[in-house]
């Protein structure tokens, strides 16, 4: 495989997210207006980016994972949608507009944030893969979304006391940050049939990284528990170790190397 470079992928590849989002939501209602706002609001698609870069990582097409990848973006905005809520952040901008709640109603949000979540599996169910390979997408998905991901790190988080330990910490950034990313990873070898310790070995990266992501992003929102000295060494730890993981890949891991450090350079 010729080794891509990250900025090239980058260039490509999110053209081809926004182009296939575009397509899975028609202007013509307002749920669907609702969903492409906060889909189309400046996000840098992180997480279907690194699933389509597993897929190039093993010299298959990116056409075969662009639905998965698409609905990892879908929940990722839904999670954003309902964080920016009065009930829970209530934040009135994201990435320097306004949120959607502030565009559209509040109940409006709140639905189109139901949307993105369900679409998702709509999708996956009727997508162009072998069954069997649907239903362990759905099973990874639904997991990495749920109580013991996303949903129980956001719990944790609304949750948190003043001064938390580092285990609580740990466990809610693998859970509301790592979880998606770990999916990322995990549902870009699925598609791309990686060998099983390949895929084992994303995972790890997936809880390495995503820690070190969540680290970085405290720091860069000025929301850090622990002081900028020590949330700087643990997320530089933990990201070595993520490039140690990276590694042992049996494909060439250049440019998920790269796309790690794109994440670490400036979380989104």
């Amino acid at each position: 495989m010729t080794t891509v470079t990250a900025e090239t992928f980058i260039g490509s590849h999110q053209a081809l997210i926004d182009e296939k989002l575009s397509a899975l939501f028609p202007d013509d209602d307002t749920l669907s207006k609702a969903a492409r706002y906060a889909l189309f609001s400046g996000g840098k698609r992180l997480r279907p980016l690194l699933t389509l870069a597993v897929q190039i990582s093993y010299d298959k097409s990116a056409d075969k994972a662009i639905i998965p990848a698409c609905c990892l973006e879908m929940i990722h905005t839904y999670s954003l949608i309902h964080d920016d809520l009065p009930s829970i952040d209530n934040d009135d901008t994201r990435r320097g507009k306004p949120t959607l709640h502030k565009v559209h109603t509040e109940a409006e949000a709140l639905l189109a944030g139901n949307y993105l979540l369900t679409y998702p599996f709509e999708l996956l169910a009727s997508c162009d893969l072998p069954e069997k390979k649907k239903t362990i997408l759905i099973k990874t998905l639904s997991q990495a979304a749920g109580s013991q991901g996303m949903l129980g790190g956001q719990m944790l988080d609304i949750n948190c006391p003043d001064n938390p330990s580092w285990d609580y910490l740990q466990k809610c950034y693998l859970g509301k940050t790592a979880a998606l990313i770990t999916a990322a990873l995990q549902i870009g070898a699925i598609c791309a049939d990686a060998p099983l310790q390949d895929e084992q070995l994303l995972i790890k990266v997936g809880h390495n990284l995503g820690i070190a992501y969540q680290l970085i992003d405290d720091l860069l929102d000025h929301d850090a528990f622990l002081n900028i000295d020590e949330a700087k060494k643990l997320a530089r730890s933990y990201f070595n170790t993520t490039l140690s993981l990276l590694s042992k890949l049996s494909v060439d891991p250049t440019l998920l190397i790269d796309m790690s450090k794109k994440l670490i350079d400036r979380s989104d």
